[in-house]
């Protein structure tokens, strides 16, 4: 069943999605003309040509659709071959029927059959176990035991049993596997204990070596022939002279930096320098100045920066800490290393603040070498250690696969001839009952090919002609009739005369055939093998010029495909009904179980409306089609809405709808009930009597203000009291007995 329908993007829907929610069994559309419902009808039999789209359906698989819309009027109706026939069971074929019901038993008894092998497989819903499940527990109480020898000798030979330790089904797999291919020599516990103990010893494990530091770098920077030479301007300059002899190169390049925002001034004396001065510090401070310094800079971040790698790989190798090294040694060279270089770095930092000055930076390089003696130290050990390892790979290799050997021979070899025998039967079983559910349901395959094709000789066109063809006579269509279109499965139309009448009929005929031939189609198929198929079914505008007795017939027959889809034994599921006709409306919607308009809760209503050329879909609580009477029940339901000056004409044309309904009422056995002002009021409402049509002038008028509207309730009411028809009042103003009480 399909539970929501989105549209969005497609027709007179717009952007903003527009959605039918929460469906039921039956579902009731209202609206104008290109308003969008033959937009739903079409998107429900081809969602695939609706991109922004959506059915959702309540099923995992979508059901068949069956939509009666123009479409499905054009692609039937002015088909050349005539229509198609549409597939209803006829008048049985009697070898045919023998056949069917032999298939049917068969059928029947392969399935119980096919279930029986199934359940034997895979087990029964009340606790049965099957093969299947027997298989999963054999595997797991082998694995279990498995699982038991090797907590058992775990402390022992834990190296042995790696990398299965951490998985029972690893270890049993493991356990399998060396019970197949394991050659080794078979020895005593105690032995494999003893040798366990050496080879698989911690030791016993490849290390990798230690990385030496290179100390070329740091041994070049230190060199660095910049460090002791003073980085000043040039000496042919005419201040060159007393800036050498004053020995304030720095001081001078420094003092530079201030004529650019002296305008012109000494920074000192504040006197006008001459532009000769300016040229002559520029000529001072060259390009080879310049280089000098920049060359410097470099140096100096270089020497960090190897610093600062030094210190970290030392740093890795004893967060490492592997084994054999003299990390107390390591540590304290560290150490040492960080305090050179945060001297020389301080060196480094004046040496580039005075450019003039000349520095000698402490050699790193004993202590670099005293650290790379401490690693190769280290190294020469864990070579050693690593030749002894690879001497022992072998014994390790032999010494598991004999441990092994003893588990899968002296504490696994009964347990494991077991289980391979048991599992053996087991997989037999399940193979011998895989193989007969393939072949049984191959024949149920088979079956029900042949059960259609048995179909196909007792099924016809014959029984819908016929029925069509009745409801046409019944109705006063005397002048055209379905016939059979030859030798196949096809309709034509003609007239009492045999003629073609499919090209003089009026459209109202045209319309009531093609929905006569839809509403056969809905109960049979297009073949024998869609007859029993399950559907939803859409009417989008069943009727157009009708006149009111087809109108009700087409109406009658919708309500009943509404009782089949409301059955669980019907192969329609769902029904959807679109119109713009407010009287077919009224009609198809028509149920009296119906608490006034309220949806039954197999039903909904929606309405579609049209807002600045785009449809938008509403969710109604209730029929949003009444009649004129219910109307005007509806203005007296809520008191606070009465108005004053409508009161008396409401209430006086339902006492008039509902009385002359039941013909010969006398107001004056109802009026003499009541006294006083409740008796002129009961007369008013009444005048209508005896009267016949009658004009606003000649009605009996009682002045009404908003004090006297529940008076007139309070009457009107009492009317139905004193008529015996106060149930109709409850009924339509929605009140219980108990109410009323």
């Amino acid at each position: 069943m399909i539970t929501s329908i989105l549209l969005r993007n497609c027709a007179s829907y717009g952007p903003n999605a527009q959605t039918l929610a929460d469906l039921k069994t039956v579902n009731f559309v209202y609206g104008s003309n290109a308003t969008g419902k033959t937009t739903i009808s079409r998107l429900i039999d081809r969602p695939e040509n609706y991109a922004e789209c959506t059915l959702t359906w309540s099923t995992a698989s979508p059901l068949k659709t069956v939509v009666y819309n123009k479409d499905f009027v054009e692609q039937n109706f002015n088909q050349v071959a005539g229509l198609p026939g549409v597939f209803t069971l006829g008048r049985e074929n009697v070898e045919a029927t023998r056949q069917i019901e032999s298939l049917n038993s068969e059928q029947t008894s392969v399935s119980d059959d096919l279930l029986s092998c199934m359940n034997q497989l895979d087990g029964s819903e009340v606790g049965t176990t099957g093969k299947q499940q027997e298989l999963t527990q054999l595997d797991n109480a082998f694995k279990d035991k498995c699982w038991t020898i090797k907590t058992k000798h775990d402390e022992v030979f834990r190296a042995a049993f790696e990398p299965n330790r951490g998985s029972s089904a690893r270890f049993r797999d493991e356990v399998l596997r060396h019970d197949e291919e394991n050659t080794a020599e078979l020895l005593e516990l105690t032995d494999l204990v003893e040798r366990a103990s050496t080879v698989f010893d911690s030791e016993s494990v490849q290390l990798s070596m230690i990385e030496e530091l290179d100390d070329a770098l740091l041994t070049d920077l230190q060199n660095n022939s910049l460090l002791s030479k003073p980085i000043v301007g040039r000496e042919d300059v005419d201040i060159a002279g007393l800036i050498n002899k004053l020995g304030n190169s720095d001081w001078v390049q420094r003092g530079r930096g201030y004529l650019s925002q002296s305008e012109g001034l000494c920074p000192f004396c504040q006197r006008t320098i001459d532009e000769e001065l300016e040229v002559s510090l520029g000529e001072y401070f060259d390009g080879s100045y310049d280089s000098d310094k920049h060359a410097l800079g470099q140096l100096v971040s270089e020497y960090s920066e190897q610093a600062d790698h030094v210190c970290s790989a030392i740093t890795r190798t004893l967060e490492e800490s592997p084994q054999f090294l003299d990390t107390v040694r390591l540590s304290q060279l560290l150490e040492t290393l960080k305090a050179v270089f945060a001297q020389n770095n301080e060196l480094l930092e004046r040496k580039a603040r005075e450019l003039s000055s000349q520095i000698e930076l402490v050699s790193v390089l004993e202590t670099l070498s005293q650290v790379n003696d401490v690693v190769r130290s280290a190294n020469r050990a864990i070579q050693d250690h690593n030749a002894l390892v690879e001497n022992r790979t072998l014994e390790e290799f032999t010494l598991r696969q004999q441990i092994w050997k003893f588990v899968v021979t002296i504490e696994l070899g009964d347990a494991i001839e077991a289980y391979r025998r048991e599992r053996a039967a087991v997989l037999s079983a399940i193979d011998s009952l895989q193989q007969a559910i393939q072949t049984k349901q191959g024949r149920l395959r088979e079956i029900e090919r042949e059960i259609q094709e048995q179909e196909g000789l007792r099924t016809g066109i014959e029984q819908t002609m016929h029925e069509v063809n009745s409801i046409l006579s019944s109705f006063g269509f005397q002048s055209f009739r379905l016939d059979a279109a030859g030798d196949g499965p096809y309709y034509k139309l003609v007239r009492s005369d045999g003629s073609d009448a499919r090209e003089t009929l009026s459209e109202g005929e045209k319309t009531f055939i093609t929905f006569l031939y839809f509403y056969h189609f809905l109960q049979g198929g297009e073949s024998s093998g869609t007859v029993t198929e399950s559907r939803v079914v859409v009417f989008d505008d069943p009727i157009s010029s009708l006149d009111s007795d087809i109108l009700f017939l087409v109406s009658s027959l919708i309500q009943r495909i509404f009782d089949l889809a409301r059955s669980d034994e019907d192969m329609i599921r769902q029904v959807f009904v679109l119109t713009h006709n407010v009287y077919f409306h009224r009609e198809v919607t028509f149920n009296k179980r119906r608490n006034r308009e309220q949806p039954m809760n197999w039903e909904t209503f929606w309405l579609l409306r049209k807002f600045d050329g785009e449809t938008r879909v509403v969710a109604c609580d209730e029929n949003p089609i009444k009649t004129s009477y219910q109307l005007l029940w509806a203005e007296i339901r809520n008191p606070e809405q009465v108005s004053s000056q409508t009161i008396q004409n409401t209430l006086r044309r339902i006492l008039e709808n509902y009385f002359k309904f039941f013909g010969g009422v006398d107001p004056r056995t109802y009026c003499d009930r009541f006294e006083g002002h409740d008796r002129l009021i009961c007369q008013s409402l009444f005048q209508w009597v005896n009267a016949g049509s009658h004009l606003v002038d000649d009605d009996l008028y009682v002045a009404v203000d908003d004090v006297t509207v529940e008076a007139y309730l309070r009457v009107f009411r009492a009317i139905f009291e004193v008529s015996n028809h106060i149930e109709h009042y409850l009924m339509m103003m929605g009140e219980s007995e108990e109410q009323a009480a």
